[in-house]
């Protein structure tokens, strides 16, 4: 059962790419800006392949950041479910910054909280509410082995 998790993604390789060659237009001539276009695209495209990874890993991964009230709400719920998620701190990951953009690709606006479950992105927290409120993220949490009752 895979699903493409990046929705968005060469929408938001452009998007990224259009900006910054507006910007270096701007402020430097003479400067071959496909290279430093394709040097952006390969970027992003790490990045998101490394979202990608740490949200297969596990049955649940949520990307959080440590000073997000909505990310601690997120995480009590799922410890309240039964449910053990890796969790990612943003803020103490080095390329944070860089993932957040990744997550904002795939259509979590606000970028965090962010959260998979059996390597599906599943939203924000308005989403994983949303789902907790109809009864359908229990049965996610069932389907993907997270927790067994």
């Amino acid at each position: 059962m895979s699903r493409r998790l990046v929705t968005p993604r060469d929408q938001a390789i452009t998007l990224q790419a259009s900006c910054k060659r507006e910007y270096l237009c701007s402020a430097s001539k003479g400067i071959n800006l496909d290279v430093i276009i394709e040097q952006i695209r390969k970027i992003v495209l790490e990045v998101m392949d490394k979202v990608r990874d740490l949200a297969s890993k596990k049955a649940a991964v949520i990307f959080t950041k440590s000073s997000c009230y909505m990310c601690y709400s997120i995480k009590t719920l799922f410890y309240e479910l039964g449910a053990s998620p890796a969790i990612h701190e943003l803020d103490h990951d080095p390329n944070g910054r860089d993932m957040e953009r990744a997550l904002r690709g795939l259509g979590c606006d606000p970028s965090v909280p962010a959260v998979f479950i059996g390597g599906r992105f599943v939203g924000s927290a308005k989403d994983v509410i949303l789902l907790h409120v109809d009864g359908s993220l229990k049965q996610m949490l069932i389907d993907a082995k997270v927790i067994w009752f």
